[in-house]
């Protein structure tokens, strides 16, 4: 091995050879400390988000639990008032002012059922807020009434009249398919009264000799889980979104709509195709990984999107009336 020319220290001044080994103990030391407590932040940062997401996720779990079962739940009640003769189908003018009145307890869109015979009434928020009575006869023709009414139920005037026949809508056909309780698919309605984006939960209902009489339906507008979404704490440094198995969005905390209209028409989106940039890219990113939501389970990663690190957690939500979605939280 070569020997350091010791020469070449000769020249040099004995306070420079005492300090530059001092100097460069100090510059390793802070650049050690630096990288470590930059480090630290990290882990800080990536469990505070975990922390973020995860109540999040447990928040969003709970409502869509509770929330979603009110449906059906009053969906077994009218069902058994029906069969025990409390509510008499036949009387569309009584049974409507007893479903106004429910409506004034729970915060669903919809609740009425639609007969064999083809008629049918309920109560119902198109918009959300006001509530109506709608009211259907079996003709085809001009055969549904939309009616205002007064604080204590009662029909006041007719506000709208179109088309109706329940025989091609899925609220009433999937629940005759399986016969019992269920959720049909998510439906649209380009109704007079504004977009109406439904799940329905439905059930057969018979008379006390075990006879159908039609079927029972509560629906819950897509747009209000939407609305409870912007309102969680995640929306204001993410999003939050729920999506079916096949992709389409069922809502989100963006200030966008989960939805597009066509030619007046009321067309659902994929979440790939979110007019929000960052639900976009999000689903993009998970259609790419796991190639789709069909099988997505608990997941938790991290995506880079335009120089910005994403957290991500994946959590399915199931019911044991057939739905099965998937919610997605973003930090």
């Amino acid at each position: 091995m070569k020997a350091f020319p010791f020469h070449k220290l000769q020249g040099l001044p004995l306070q420079f050879v005492l300090i530059v080994p001092f100097v460069l103990q100090i510059f390793g030391a802070v650049g050690l400390v630096g990288y470590l407590s930059l480090r630290n932040g990290q882990q800080a940062v990536n469990q505070l988000s975990d922390q973020l997401m995860a109540r999040t996720s447990r928040s969003v779990d709970q409502h869509l639990t509770s929330y979603l079962a009110i449906p059906h739940q009053l969906g077994q009640l009218n069902a058994d008032a029906i069969e025990m003769g409390l509510l008499d189908v036949r009387n569309r003018q009584t049974t409507g002012k007893a479903f106004w009145k429910q409506m004034q307890t729970y915060d669903l869109t919809f609740l009425g059922y639609g007969l064999t015979t083809g008629e049918g009434v309920g109560a119902i928020r198109y918009d959300g807020k006001t509530l109506t009575i709608d009211d259907w006869s079996a003709q085809r023709s001009k055969n549904a009434d939309t009616y205002t009414t007064d604080n204590q139920g009662n029909r006041t005037w007719v506000v709208s009249r179109y088309d109706y026949n329940h025989f091609t809508e899925s609220w009433y056909t999937e629940p005759l398919k399986v016969g019992k309780s269920t959720w049909s698919r998510v439906y649209v309605w380009d109704s007079p009264n504004g977009p109406y984006i439904a799940a329905s939960a439905g059930r057969p209902i018979y008379d006390a000799q075990k006879r159908l009489l039609g079927v029972f339906g509560a629906d819950i507008h897509l747009l209000k889980l939407s609305d409870y979404l912007r309102n969680l704490e995640t929306s204001r440094t993410g999003q939050v979104f729920i999506v079916e198995r096949n992709g389409l969005l069922i809502a989100n905390s963006s200030p966008k709509q989960p939805f597009t209209l066509v030619k007046e028409k009321i067309q659902r989106l994929q979440a790939s195709d979110s007019p929000d940039a960052t639900i976009q890219a999000i689903a993009q990113q998970l259609q790419q990984r796991f190639h789709g939501f069909g099988t997505l389970a608990n997941e938790t990663l991290q995506i880079d999107l335009q120089g910005e690190r994403h957290h991500v957690r994946v959590t399915p939500w199931r019911d044991q009336y057939g739905l099965d979605w998937v919610v997605v939280v973003s930090v």
